[in-house]
C-alpha cells in the first residue's frame, strides 16, 4: 500500500526545513576530504602571497620603480586603525609620508590599484591592482596581485596593456594619486610640486600643445588652471594669455598671475555658443569689457585693497579672489545672478568699487546680500521704465521705496483727477533766476522724483488725487530736469521740503521757498538745515 504524503504533511503545522541537512551523517571519508581541501586552500593562498611578493620585486630595463614603500592604511570606525606593508603583509613600522605612499581603505577586504613605477622609454605608468584581506585580529594582511597594467601617458591615444592579456580601453588613473613624481623624472623638473593628477595631465596632453612649457615654466599656484586651457600651438605662457612679456612679468612680480589666469578663463568661458549662460550666447567678451591688460592689473590691485576693507568690516564673499566673486555675478555665471542687469549700468571697475564700498558703508554682512538687493532694484527699474539711482548710499531704502511704489497702481479716474489739480498751476522762477518751482505733469513724474531723491513722495500720490495734498518740485534754474527738493503743500502751507534721502533744505533753498510762498500767499512751516 502506498504512503499518503498529503495526509502526512497536514498532520502538523510545524515544518522544520533546517532539519533536512542536519539529518545527514558525514562519513570519515567526507571529513578527511574537507580537511584536505582546507589545507590545500591555505597552501594555495600562501603560495599566491609568495608569488605576489616575487612579482612585486621583479623589474626590467624599461622599469623604474617608485622609491617609496606602499602602506595600506585601514581606518576602522569600531577599532583602532592598522597599517600593513604591501610587500610583506606584516604590520607597518615607522611609516611616514617621506618614505611611504599610503593607500587608504575602510573595509577589511577588497581591491585597490596603485602606481608602482614608470617606463620612461615608453612614456608610460606601471600600475598594479591588488586584492587584500586583513586578518580578523589585524595581525597581518594578505596581498595578492590581480594584474599589472602599462598605461601610456605621452602617447595618449595608445591603449593600456594588461599583464593578463585582456583588452583594455583607455581608462582613468583617477584613484592612483598625483602625477608629480612621474612629471619630475619624465620632464626633468626636480622641484616640481604642482599637485597634478594623471587625469589632468592626460587631458592637458590631449588638448594643450603647450603642456611641457607650462609644466616647466608656470608658477605652481596656477599650474592646473593653465593646463586646462585649450592651446593648438606650443608657445610661451605670456602668449597663451595674450600678454606682452612685460605685463606677464609684472603679474608674476606682484603675485597676481593666478588671479589673472582665472579671470581670463572665466571671461572666455562665459560667452559664445558653448557657454552655459543662455543670455550670453550672442555676446562676446568685448561686449562687456574694454580693458587693456594694464587696466586689468590695476583692477586686481584695487580688488586687493577692497579685500582688506571687506575683511575689516566683516563683509563675507564665497571665492578665493574678490574679483572672481564679483565677475561671476557681473557676467551672470552665478546662478542667482543669471538675469542680473549689472552690465547694462556699470563698467566692471565701477561696479566693483560701488559694491565693495557700499557693502561696507551700509552694513551688509555679505557681498551676495548686497548684490541681491541691487539686482532686484535694477530689475524693477527696468520693468517700470524708471531711471535707476546707480550709486545710491541707501540701497536698501531705495529698493524698499521702489518696491512700495511698484505696488501703487492708480486708476484712470485717479490719473485724471491728479492732472486736474494742476491745470491752473504756473511755474515760478525766483527773482535772482537761480531756482524754479515747477509741478509734476503726471503721476509718473512724482514716482520718478521719489526714485531720483530716494524718498517716499510716491506714497502721497493718492492724497494728491483726492486734493488733500499738492506736490511741487524746487529745481536749479540751470538744470530744470534734475531733481533737487520736493515740496508738499497742505491747506495753503508748505509743510514739507526735502532733498535727496530726506535731507533738510539749505538756507538758500529756504529763501527761495519763502519768496515763492510770499508770491503765492502760502505759509511756510519748514526750516533750513543751516
Amino acid at each position: 500500500m502506498s504512503t499518503n504524503y498529503i495526509a502526512e504533511f497536514y498532520k502538523t503545522a510545524d515544518h522544520n526545513y533546517e532539519d533536512f541537512f542536519t539529518s545527514y551523517v558525514d562519513t570519515e571519508a567526507i571529513y578527511n576530504i574537507n580537511k584536505d581541501i582546507k589545507s590545500l586552500n591555505d597552501q594555495l593562498e600562501t603560495k599566491r602571497e609568495e608569488l605576489s611578493r616575487l612579482y612585486a620585486k621583479r623589474y626590467n630595463a624599461k622599469f623604474t620603480p617608485v622609491e617609496k614603500r606602499f602602506i595600506l592604511h585601514y581606518e576602522s570606525r569600531m577599532a583602532a586603525d592598522a597599517e600593513f606593508d604591501v610587500l610583506t603583509g606584516a604590520p607597518a613600522v615607522d611609516a611616514n609620508d617621506e618614505t611611504c605612499k599610503f593607500i587608504q581603505v575602510s573595509r577589511k577586504a577588497g581591491e585597490f590599484e596603485v602606481v608602482v613605477g614608470y617606463s620612461f622609454p615608453l612614456g608610460a605608468v606601471v600600475s598594479r591592482k591588488y586584492n587584500y584581506k586583513i586578518a580578523t585580529n589585524n595581525s597581518r594582511c594578505a596581498f595578492t596581485i590581480i594584474s599589472e597594467t602599462v598605461t601610456p601617458i605621452l602617447e595618449y591615444n595608445a591603449l593600456p596593456v594588461c599583464s593578463n592579456g585582456l583588452p583594455l580601453r583607455r581608462r582613468s588613473l583617477y584613484n592612483t594619486g598625483l602625477a608629480d613624481d612621474f612629471i619630475r623624472q619624465m620632464y626633468d623638473i626636480p622641484d616640481f610640486k604642482g599637485g597634478v593628477t594623471y587625469n589632468t595631465l592626460d587631458e592637458s596632453l590631449r588638448n594643450n600643445a603647450s603642456t611641457e612649457v607650462i609644466l616647466k615654466t608656470a608658477p605652481m599656484d596656477c599650474m592646473k588652471t593653465l593646463l586646462s586651457f585649450k592651446v593648438d600651438k606650443a608657445e610661451p605662457i605670456h602668449k597663451i594669455l595674450g600678454l606682452p612679456k612685460a605685463d606677464y612679468d609684472s603679474l608674476i612680480e606682484k603675485g597676481y598671475l593666478k588671479e589673472f589666469v582665472i579671470i581670463t578663463q572665466l571671461i572666455n568661458g562665459s560667452f559664445g555658443d558653448n557657454c552655459s549662460i543662455t543670455r550670453n550666447k550672442d555676446y562676446t567678451p568685448s561686449d562687456f569689457f574694454h580693458y587693456t591688460n594694464s587696466e586689468w592689473i590695476d583692477i586686481i590691485e584695487k580688488a586687493h585693497y577692497w579685500k582688506e576693507e571687506l575683511s575689516f568690516n566683516q563683509v563675507a564673499y564665497n571665492e578665493d579672489f574678490l574679483t572672481i566673486a564679483l565677475l561671476k555675478a557681473y557676467v551672470g555665471y552665478t546662478y542667482n545672478f543669471r538675469e542680473a542687469l549689472f552690465y547694462k549700468h556699470y563698467s566692471f571697475g565701477k561696479f566693483m568699487d560701488y559694491v565693495c564700498e557700499e557693502s561696507c558703508n551700509q552694513g551688509f554682512q555679505s557681498l551676495e546680500s548686497f548684490l541681491g538687493v541691487l539686482k532686484d532694484y535694477l530689475s524693477m527699474c527696468e520693468t517700470m521704465g524708471v531711471k535707476p539711482s546707480l550709486y545710491t548710499c541707501y540701497l536698501k531704502q531705495t529698493h524698499d521705496i521702489l518696491t512700495r511704489n511698484y505696488k501703487i497702481n492708480p486708476t484712470e479716474a485717479q490719473k485724471v483727477s491728479f492732472a486736474k489739480h494742476y491745470e491752473d498751476y504756473k511755474d515760478y522762477t525766483t527773482k535772482d533766476k537761480k531756482y524754479v518751482v515747477t509741478h509734476p505733469a503726471t503721476i509718473d513724474d512724482v514716482k520718478q522724483e521719489g526714485y531720483n531723491l530716494n524718498h517716499c513722495v510716491a506714497s502721497y500720490i493718492l492724497k494728491c488725487c483726492q486734493g488733500l495734498s499738492r506736490i511741487l518740485f524746487l529745481r536749479d534754474a540751470k538744470t530744470k530736469t534734475q531733481s533737487l527738493v520736493t515740496i508738499e503743500i497742505v491747506n495753503k502751507s508748505i509743510v514739507q521740503a526735502r532733498g535727496a534721502s530726506n535731507r533738510p533744505i539749505t538756507t538758500e533753498e529756504f529763501k527761495a521757498l519763502c519768496e515763492f510762498a510770499k508770491e503765492r500767499k502760502l505759509n511756510v512751516r519748514v526750516s533750513p538745515r543751516d
